[in-house]
């Protein structure tokens, strides 16, 4: 009994898929496949299904099948020793019948402390017709990694991507929406607009919301512009209702007159251009000296065609790290020590997984937010669930709420001095946005001490 890899291996946000065809040679010895995903690999078993509680499989002619019981293995092979944490496991095997009395493991811990050579993950039957025509059968195996390891994996070229490379061979435009969103914050005040390009069609069909968001939805961002001279009206951009975003930059000296002026102004006004879209090749260089006049041929660029859009009340880190995982399926969230670090500009970009989440519940983008409140579950300690679990951030989102005080609970012995001097302050009308916090605090506790009594 063999494991033959199918196709390569699928590279998803949070783990990798491997296919394979189930060999049934002549000798029934397990056979290990190559090596998969990270470093680990697969194997199987087969042996004829005689129990006495199995279950017995007729053939059109009435005769009896014989049904093969195969069990498949994970090997954690190269990665035995790596911090990975707890891995889980989903198999499918579509031809293949499961049996009532099936006893799989479906996590993996790593480092693999026990020592255990491999674990079983699956069992299955495998039924012989020989009126049949005789296809091996498939297992698919999908290996997730945990979200809070904030893990960027790499991943195949997707179809979408791969229609836009194409396209670009015929000549056609890889660009053709311009986003800006907002980047620093100063004492109330969040401004410096930002623009990042992108190609619309890899973008759509993943949200309603972004889809209308994009396609404009008979708004100004319908219209066509010249992405290179289009300059946009920053007051559009004032209303910003998330102060607390650790995507903004903090800008310590605080606005100057000029930029606080040049948000209060629409860009397109005549005497104020935007700076977001100053040409830096037209900018004279302070140390230039007079240039000799030389003639050179006239030269027209061409223009890029495409949508302008102004994103509201979301940073340009969240949005530029949005479009890169629509793109790739990767995602990176920052540490609070790494938030404000200057990434290079091809590594993936990072983004808060409180402004992820956030974003994700706005678009409507489910496997998103589950990955940012897995990477939430995953950050909490005993240092920081009060400051938490009291925040604004947590208050708007019931989902949140439920993970936080179910960690403050399991972990209240040692936080009472903490969590008093909070409860004064909310007696005082201080907070008045942990109402719905507290009210989940005294349930859930009140129904543990039930229990714990019963």
């Amino acid at each position: 009994m063999s494991l033959q890899q199918q196709t390569p291996d699928e590279w998803t946000p949070t783990g990798i898929k491997s296919t394979f065809w189930i060999v049934v040679p002549a000798s029934t010895d397990p056979g290990p496949s190559p090596v998969c995903g990270l470093g680990w690999r697969f194997s199987c078993s087969a042996n004829l299904d005689s129990s006495s509680t199995s279950t017995v499989f007729v053939g059109a002619d009435g005769g009896t099948l014989p049904a093969w019981r195969i069990a498949v293995f994970f090997d954690p092979h190269l990665v035995s020793s790596a911090g990975y944490g707890r891995l889980s496991f989903s198999v499918d095997a579509p031809h293949l019948v499961i049996p009532k009395d099936a006893n799989n493991t479906t996590t993996f811990t790593l480092p693999d402390k026990s020592r255990a050579r491999e674990a079983q993950i699956a069992t299955f039957i495998y039924i012989v017709d020989k009126t049949r025509k005789i296809v091996p059968p498939t297992v698919t195996i999908t290996v997730k990694l945990p979200a809070s390891l904030g893990l960027s994996i790499p991943r195949s070229i997707g179809q979408r991507l791969e229609r836009t490379l194409i396209d670009t061979m015929h000549g056609k435009e890889v660009v053709d929406v311009k986003f800006y969103a907002l980047t620093r914050r100063s004492a109330g005040y969040v401004g410096r607009p930002q623009g990042i390009l992108a190609k619309a069609s890899l973008l759509q069909g993943y949200s309603d919301s972004l889809d209308v968001l994009i396609l404009g939805g008979g708004f100004t961002e319908s219209r066509l512009v010249d992405l290179d001279e289009e300059q946009i009206d920053t007051e559009l951009l004032e209303d910003y209702d998330y102060m607390s975003d650790s995507d903004l930059d903090d800008d310590e000296d605080g606005p100057d007159e000029e930029e606080t002026s040049s948000l209060a102004t629409p860009a397109n006004s005549d005497n104020n251009a935007s700076a977001v879209n100053a040409d830096p090749f037209n900018t004279p260089l302070p140390w230039s000296a007079p240039a000799t006049p030389v003639s050179l041929p006239h030269y027209t660029p061409t223009r890029r065609m495409g949508r302008v859009v102004v994103i509201r009340g979301t940073a340009f880190k969240t949005w530029k790290a949005l479009l890169y995982y629509l793109y790739t399926s990767k995602l990176s969230f920052s540490t609070e020590f790494v938030t404000q670090a200057i990434q290079d500009e091809y590594e993936v970009p990072r983004s808060s997984a409180k402004s992820m989440f956030r974003l994700a519940d706005k678009l409507g983008l489910d496997e998103l937010k589950s990955l940012s409140l897995s990477s939430i579950r995953g950050r909490l300690t005993k240092e920081n669930i009060i400051r938490e679990v009291f925040c604004k951030f947590t208050s708007m989102y019931p989902e949140v709420q439920d993970i936080e005080v179910e960690f403050l609970l399991k972990n209240f012995k040692g936080l009472e001095g903490e969590l008093n001097f909070v409860l004064e302050g909310l007696c005082k009308g201080d907070r008045p946005h942990c109402a719905d916090v507290l009210r989940k605090i005294v349930a859930v506790g009140v129904d543990g001490s039930a229990t714990t009594r019963h």
